[in-house]
């Protein structure tokens, strides 16, 4: 057996151990009714469940789930005997609560295992159409991909607290695949479900509006429009004013927000321990704005309609932009990385296989392992190693675009 293939097949075994001894585990919480993560606490899935609960019949004084200690008492009540510590606060639009409304008709726990399920279904499903390349899809690659994203701290941490990165995963997954396919109608209906985190709102919608236009403008404003009717009839025509003021609460409590910060993966967190909140605000505010404007040019002045491998790049270096500069990005979000190591790889490996392409291939590789460094080293925890592997990835397809720029021009 070559090197290289006994590298792949000694990979593939390490990762296949980590996900059986991972997801026997989370097996056995959703089979035993289990509604906590090692030491990660309470799931999340049950703030969620508890604010469709409350939200049954509208939203009142009393049932205003934007207010932790309401909501906090409903989570208590709903996990007795098991008593979770701490404020539960919610920060997820009107749309999202009411979409989740036809769950109560379950308990808790089996609301939990359908929840899970469905997430389930939307990995299998993203990594099955991300393993079709030109037009032929390989089961070995299926596998790899499914294996290794199952693989990454991310994932698990997602599926195993019931978090909602999965579903923004297949969202993403499905708005790329419909703006690469010039479906821009349909690219700005996705939007529908690419909106349950509002903060990655504006990545979206910037490649949207360039490429599409008045089409996508259409689509965008029809999604709007039907969250907007969602979220009146089921929760209530204050819904949109109540999570407002919540947000506004999230970024003013500093017993909310410091913690919430300190635990973010991006410019923001990584700024948070050595510059403290406010500057570290003032930092990733800059980040952000520098970076959305970043987007916006290279989408509007770079042409990627006719260019496929373009497209995938801009597409790729969006997303990894998306997650470095983002005011809010946990890792769990990071889940959306399958997307651009999917894209960037299939890119790098068509390409000579010179030192620049093996260190980028590598680097995408590695990531499900240095996913759970900050985990296991405490030592490296303040260094964020996620972020620091996603910037280098991004730096080198920033890097290759202009290589691409470069070549097709001189073509």
């Amino acid at each position: 057996m070559t090197s290289p293939r006994l590298f792949w097949v000694s990979y593939f075994v390490l990762l296949a151990m980590a996900v059986s001894c991972l997801y026997f585990q989370l097996g056995k919480n959703l089979a035993t009714g289990t509604l906590t993560l090692f030491s990660f606490g309470i799931i999340d899935f049950a703030r969620f469940y508890a604010a469709a609960k409350l939200s049954v019949g509208g939203i009142s004084s009393s049932t205003n789930f934007y207010e932790p200690v309401i909501l906090t008492a409903e989570v208590k009540r709903l996990c007795f005997p098991f008593v979770p510590e701490g404020l539960f606060p919610i920060f997820y639009p009107p749309f999202f609560i009411a979409i989740l409304q036809p769950l109560t008709i379950f308990g808790l726990i089996v609301a939990w295992r359908v929840w899970i399920s469905i997430q389930f279904a939307i990995v299998f499903i993203t990594c099955f159409v991300l393993s079709i390349k030109n037009g032929q899809f390989k089961w070995t690659r299926f596998v790899f991909v499914l294996i290794a994203f199952l693989a990454c701290f991310p994932a698990f941490i997602c599926l195993g607290l019931g978090q909602t990165s999965i579903v923004l995963l297949g969202a993403c997954a499905l708005f790329w695949y419909l703006l690469q396919n010039k479906q821009y109608v349909w690219a700005g209906l996705s939007l529908i479900c690419c909106l349950l985190k509002l903060q990655y709102a504006p990545f979206l919608v910037i490649p949207g509006l360039i490429l599409g236009r008045a089409k996508f403008l259409l689509g965008m404003m029809i999604a709007l429009g039907l969250l907007s009717l969602i979220s009146v009839i089921f929760i209530g025509d204050n819904s949109f004013q109540l999570y407002l003021n919540a947000l506004l609460c999230y970024e003013n409590d500093p017993s909310l927000a410091d913690y919430a910060v300190n635990a973010m993966h991006n410019i923001r967190g990584l700024f948070f321990g050595q510059c403290g909140p406010n500057t570290s605000k003032i930092i990733a505010t800059i980040s952000l704005i520098l970076s959305l404007v970043s987007i916006a040019c290279l989408w509007l002045f770079i042409d990627s309609k006719n260019n496929p491998v373009i497209m995938r790049l801009l597409s790729a270096i969006t997303i990894l932009l998306m997650l470095l500069t983002s005011l809010h990005v946990y890792v769990f979000d990071y889940v959306l990385m399958l997307l651009p190591a999917i894209w960037l790889w299939d890119i790098y490996n068509d390409m000579p296989n010179n030192l620049f392409n093996k260190l980028n291939k590598f680097a995408i590789v590695l990531f499900p392992i240095v996913s759970w460094f900050f985990l296991l080293f405490s030592a490296l925890e303040d260094l964020h190693p996620t972020f620091l592997l996603t910037l280098f990835i991004t730096i080198c397809a920033i890097i290759q675009l202009r290589q691409q720029m470069f070549s097709s021009k001189s073509n």
